[in-house]
This record gives structure tokens, sequence and C-alpha cells, in this order.
């Protein structure tokens, strides 16, 4: 409690010192500016929000579509993100749209990315029509400005997908995992990180979907890929194999299940 006293007054001395140096508006953002991306990088980031809630409030008076207000907006936004604060990090993402689409157009990059977030704020609010929305705008503008198979449409597939999953629009989300998953393996990265979840996730919808022949033999594919990538007793192995085992069940495949079930308490007991 101490510490969050100390570093909350840290920052409103910082504000009243910019003031009391008699700087103008444009000297005072900067220095705002400067010292909330010094807080933010030290981690101190209600301290880091205060002082850019004050560069804002001087950026508010330069001219329309300074790009200084799309600079502090987006620093704001992000300490707003960092805060868990995503309602308020949406409301400043909306206004640096409404920029963006007119100083650049709606199809730019730039508007792209600024709406790609838009649709985690609203994925992390639960607003998933808003989400879906947001996301297949910004896939339709990544796929035309940097190909179908760029990084961030990578990206924009997989988080569509999960909005997909989480709405019960199966067969939406496994065309777009088995998109992503062609993706990832397109980089020949052995036993890729990414290409593991992607894998377990089209798995696991498959069993909502009741398609258990779909689903197995991902789960073997990523049983085998895990005991590449971390060896034969590691933790992970043993959860995917008890979601195997899980699967087996549902098949009425009890026997195959136990033997799956023994190996992983086997491995949590060598921990």
């Amino acid at each position: 409690m101490r510490r969050k006293s100390y570093f909350s007054l840290t920052a409103i001395l910082c504000v009243a010192v910019v003031y009391s140096c008699g700087y103008d508006r444009e000297e005072r953002w900067q220095q705002y500016i400067e010292a909330g991306t010094k807080e933010y990088g030290q981690r101190h980031f209600a301290e880091a929000e205060s002082l850019f809630a004050a560069a804002l409030n001087e950026a508010d008076h330069f001219p329309e579509n300074d790009p200084r207000l799309d600079t502090t907006l987006g620093k704001l936004a992000q300490t707003h993100m960092t805060l868990d604060k995503y309602d308020q990090a949406q409301q400043l993402h909306e206004r640096i749209l409404q920029m963006r689409e007119q100083s650049l157009g709606p199809d730019h990059l730039d508007v792209g990315r600024t709406v790609y977030t838009l649709g985690i704020l609203c994925d992390r609010q639960d607003m998933l029509d808003e989400a879906e929305s947001y996301y297949k705008r910004s896939l339709a503008i990544f796929e035309k400005h940097l190909g179908p198979e760029d990084e961030h449409v990578y990206h924009c597939l997989r988080r569509l997908a999960w909005v997909y999953r989480v709405t019960w629009s199966y067969d939406d989300a496994v065309s777009l995992y088995r998109r992503a998953i062609a993706m990832r393996e397109k980089l020949d990265w052995p036993n890729d990180t990414e290409l593991i979840r992607d894998i377990r996730l089209l798995a696991e919808t498959h069993v909502f979907q009741m398609k258990h022949q779909l689903a197995e033999p991902l789960y073997k594919r990523v049983l085998r890929m895990l005991e590449e990538a971390l060896g034969a007793d590691h933790p992970q192995v043993a959860v995917a194999l008890d979601q195997y085992a899980f699967l087996l069940v549902e098949m009425g495949r009890q026997k195959e299940a136990d033997k799956l079930i023994a190996r992983a308490q086997s491995i949590r007991n060598k921990q």
C-alpha cells in the first residue's frame, strides 16, 4: 500500500513540476509523454496512466488529426489494456479508428491494425458479436495488403476461430483452424508451440462436434509433438495423455484410456 501511494504521489508531482516550470502546451505534452513512457517501462502502470492522461489533455488542443494525438491515445489505451481497463481502452481505440479512417481511408493497413485491436478488446469483454465483426474486417484488410499467408492474417484467423468456437459455430471454427494450421505448417518449425496449440484446439472442436474419429489423429499428433519437444515425462505430456484418454472413453475404448491415464499419473508422481 505504501509503495502504491508513493508512486501515485510521484505521478502527481511530475504533473505539478511540468506546470510549475511554465512550459507551453507542446512542451508540457512532450514532458508528460516522456515521463509516462519511463514509468510504463518501469512497470509503474498507474503512474504512466496519469501522465498519459495529462498528455492527452494537452494533445486534445492540437490541430485535428495531429499525429501527436494519435500517439497519445495509443499510449494511454495500451496502458488501460495493461491495467485490464478494457472498456476505457476500447473507447480510445474507437476514437483512434475514427481519426485513421478519416485521414487514411477505411481500408488502410493502420486502420486494419486498429480494428484488430478493437476485436481483441471486445473479445475480452465477451462482446462476441462485435469481436467477430472487427476480426472479419481486419482479416479482409490484412489479406488485401499483406497477402493470405502473412503472420497478421494467421493471428486474425485464430482469434476469429476462437470466437466461432465459443459461440458454437463449430464448422466455421474448424475451417479457420485448418487454414491457420496449414499456414503454420509451411513455416516448418519442428514442434512449434503455436502449431501444437492450434492442433489441440481443432481436436477439441471436433470433440464438441461429436466427430471423434477426426479428433483422434489430432490428439495423437499433439502427444507426439509434445514428447519430441519436451520429453516423455513432461507435465504437459500428462495433460495431453488425459485429453486423449477422455476421447477414448467417449469412444467406448476404456482399456486403452486406462493405460493413458496410468501413464499420465506416473508422470505426475515423478514431479
